[in-house]
């Protein structure tokens, strides 16, 4: 009997995981025609000092929908936030959560770089659909590239919790 309960919660997890996967990619693919079809549209007047310019949102979700999907899809989440909070805190943990938050946030780190290189790539795919107008080449360069300065940015602070949780595990080594 308890056989059978574990082969059904295997299948409900399994069944899970596929309806998580299958969602992942729904949304990843509509952001990605989000930004090809409606975002990169051709505008002359494109000023690039203004700091609206710069805020691009259909390029922040395609880097954290896909992060926080997966994360969700894999149970990291809780230790991504977990690894966070702990850094924040500056919480003496055992070294075991310490070594799973550094991987998870690692793993994290990885994901927005390939959601950054998918994004722009995606990004250049517009640009050539909108090829036409050679006055608003430069613009449209400018939203392609942008996805990569944000995962930068992302990464930075990653790396930064990332080093505090490791300053952290050689206190409590001590």
């Amino acid at each position: 009997e308890s056989l059978d309960k574990n082969e059904k919660y295997s299948m409900k997890k399994n069944i899970f995981t596929i309806f998580t996967v299958i969602l992942s990619i729904a949304v990843i693919a509509s952001v990605a025609i989000l930004i090809v079809n409606i975002y990169t549209e051709n505008e002359a007047d494109f000023d690039f000092t203004n700091i609206a310019v710069w805020i691009d949102v259909p390029s922040i979700l395609f880097l954290i929908l896909p992060l926080f999907l997966l994360l969700t899809s894999t149970g990291l989440l809780k230790n991504f936030l977990s690894g966070i909070k702990s850094a924040f805190t500056s919480q003496k943990l055992p070294v075991s959560k310490k070594l799973l938050y550094i991987n998870t946030n690692k793993y994290a780190r990885t994901v927005i770089l390939l959601s950054a290189i998918s994004s722009s790539l995606t990004g250049y795919y517009a640009v050539l659909k909108h090829l036409e107008s050679k006055m608003t080449l430069g613009s449209n360069m400018m939203i392609a590239t942008i996805p990569i300065f944000y995962a930068l940015f992302i990464n930075l602070f990653l790396l930064t919790v990332e080093t505090k949780l490791e300053s952290l595990s050689e206190k409590t080594d001590e």
